[in-house]
């Protein structure tokens, strides 16, 4: 079974624009091409999977595993178990930094249960 959405990501060469103007280009199939900028989220999220398809997938995203090896790091400094800490993720909902902090916990509960 296909995709429900079938479509190409295309990354703007974004050397000599400024940050707030950075976009990419959607092709869908059929050719319909729309340019949507980076942070124009409404647009992104209305077709599914595209943030993921470019922040992630495309860019290569590591914001995320980063967050949750500094997480990592200042519990071990503080000398507390990583999975007795609570965390309140007040992202998109889209799962992208709770995933490598849950990763994280798990692997440190199974770790103090070896």
């Amino acid at each position: 079974m296909g995709s429900l959405i079938d479509y190409t990501v295309t990354l703007e060469d974004g050397t000599d624009r400024d940050p707030g103007d950075e976009a990419f280009s959607v092709t869908f199939a059929g050719g319909r091409r729309r340019r949507i900028g980076l942070h124009d989220y409404d647009r992104i999220y209305a077709v599914p999977g595209l943030y993921e398809a470019v922040v992630q997938d495309r860019l290569e995203c590591a914001s995320p595993a980063k967050l949750a090896e500094v997480l990592l790091s200042v519990a071990e400094q503080q000398r507390r178990a990583p999975h007795l800490l609570r965390v309140l993720d007040l992202g998109a909902g889209n799962g992208m930094v709770g995933e490598p902090i849950h990763y994280i916990a798990v692997g440190a509960r199974k770790a103090d249960e070896g």
